[in-house]
C-alpha cells in the first residue's frame, strides 16, 4: 500500500480569492491555418471578439476578484491507488487538521536519447530547517511511484519518466523535504544526482504542483500553490512555461485564430479564464510576434464552461540540433483524478502535444 502520507486527493475546491481583471474584447490573431500545423512559423493574425479574465501573467498582479466555483468530481478507487491513513492526520512535523493536494510534473529535461526515469520521496520535517532526521530515518514517505505500483501488483518501473505529470495526492499540511530518486530506486536513501539539493517546502490547504525542472545534470525543484479560480460560466487555464525559450506568451488556437490568455509566462504559474468555449489548442508563442509563432502547442480538445485546466510546456528550443529535446507541450484537466492504466499515479487526464 501506500504510506500513510500519500492518498489519493478528493479535488473537492476550495473557495479561494484570486487576484483577476476583466480584459474585455480579447484579440485574436487569425491566419489561413490554426489548427493542425506544427510548423512554428504559421502565420496567424487579426482580431475577433471574446472576453476573459486574466492573474499572475508572468509574475504581474492583476487587480480583482476571481469568482469560485465547482469543477468536476474526481475519480476515487483507481486501479493502482492506495486508500492509506485518514486526511489531514499530522505526522511528525506535519500541522494537525489540513490537507494540501499536491501533483507532480517531471519536465527536468533528459541527457539525449534517455527517457530519465525518477521516483519522489518526502517527509515532514521536525525543526524549521529541517535539519533533523534523514531520508533513511522511518517517517520517510516513499518513493510514492514504486510504491503505488507495487500496491497494484504492476510491474517494479515507475513509469514516472520525462515528460509526466503525476495525479492529485493528499498530504496533511506542514513543512516537508523532497528528494528526487532514480526510477526504480528501492528506497529514499540516494539523491537523483548532480546538482540536486533536497529543500523544506511548505504545504498550506490548498492545490499545488511540485515541478521538477532543470535538466538531468542538474535538477531544480519548483513548488506553486493553485488557488481555486473555476468559474461556472468559464474556462479556466493555468500555465507553467519550463522551456530553455525565455517567457512565452500563452493563449487558444482554433480554426478562428490565436486568443491570448496571458502576455508572458515563465516558470511561475500564470492563471487566466475565458468564456470561449469549444475545440481549442493550448498554446505557448513568441511574445507579441505578427505573425504568430507558435513554439509548442498541444492537440485540440473540447472544452466546456466550469472546466479547469493546466497546460505545461517543457523542452529546449525550436531550434535545438536534437528534435527529441525540442518544445513540447502536455494539457492536462484538473477535474480528471483518474491514472493511466498500468502506471499507479500518472495522471489520465493529459493529452501531450509539439
Amino acid at each position: 500500500m501506500l504510506p500513510a502520507m500519500a492518498t489519493l486527493s478528493s479535488r473537492s475546491l476550495l473557495p479561494l480569492l484570486l487576484a483577476s481583471v476583466a480584459l474585455g474584447a480579447c484579440t485574436i490573431r487569425i491566419g489561413s491555418d490554426t489548427g493542425g500545423d506544427d510548423d512554428p512559423s504559421s502565420q496567424i493574425y487579426g482580431s475577433q471578439g471574446g472576453s476573459s479574465s486574466v492573474a499572475g501573467a508572468g509574475g504581474s498582479a492583476q487587480a480583482g476578484q476571481a469568482q469560485a466555483g465547482q469543477a468536476g468530481q474526481a475519480q476515487a478507487g483507481q486501479a493502482g491507488q492506495a486508500q492509506a491513513g485518514q486526511a489531514g492526520q499530522a505526522q511528525g512535523g506535519a500541522t494537525q487538521g489540513g490537507t494540501a493536494s499536491l501533483r507532480f510534473a517531471h519536465l527536468s529535461i533528459p541527457a539525449s536519447g534517455s527517457a530519465f526515469e525518477a521516483d519522489v520521496c518526502y517527509r515532514p520535517c521536525t525543526d524549521v530547517s529541517c535539519l533533523a532526521g534523514s531520508f533513511s530515518d522511518g517517517n520517510v514517505v516513499g518513493p510514492i511511484f514504486a510504491n503505488a505500483r507495487a500496491a497494484a501488483k504492476l510491474p517494479a518501473d515507475t513509469e514516472f519518466y520525462y515528460p509526466g505529470i503525476s495525479t492529485f495526492v493528499d498530504i496533511p499540511t506542514g513543512t516537508y523535504e523532497f528528494r528526487l530518486v532514480k526510477g526504480g530506486a528501492t528506497d529514499c536513501s540516494t539523491g537523483y544526482g548532480p546538482g540536486w539539493n533536497d529543500q523544506p517546502r511548505q504545504l498550506v490547504e490548498s492545490y499545488a504542483t511540485m515541478i521538477f525542472g532543470g535538466s538531468e545534470a542538474g535538477v531544480t525543484a519548483t513548488l506553486s500553490n493553485e488557488p481555486d479560480f473555476t468559474d461556472a460560466t468559464k474556462v479556466g487555464y493555468r500555465a507553467y512555461n519550463h522551456t530553455k525559450s525565455g517567457p512565452l506568451e500563452f493563449g487558444l488556437l482554433s480554426s478562428q485564430g490565436f486568443l491570448s490568455l496571458l502576455p508572458s509566462v515563465g516558470t511561475t504559474v500564470g492563471q487566466a479564464s475565458t468564456d470561449s468555449v469549444g475545440s481549442w489548442s493550448p498554446a505557448f508563442v513568441v511574445p507579441e510576434a505578427s505573425p504568430v509563432a507558435v513554439v509548442t502547442k498541444a492537440p485540440a480538445r473540447d472544452t466546456k464552461a466550469g472546466d479547469s485546466y493546466t497546460v505545461f510546456a517543457f523542452g529546449t528550443t525550436v531550434t535545438d540540433a536534437k528534435p527529441e529535446l525540442r518544445p513540447g507541450t502536455a494539457f492536462c484537466i484538473d477535474s480528471d483524478l483518474s491514472v493511466a492504466s498500468g502506471t499507479g499515479l500518472i495522471a489520465n487526464g493529459c493529452t501531450y502535444g509539439n
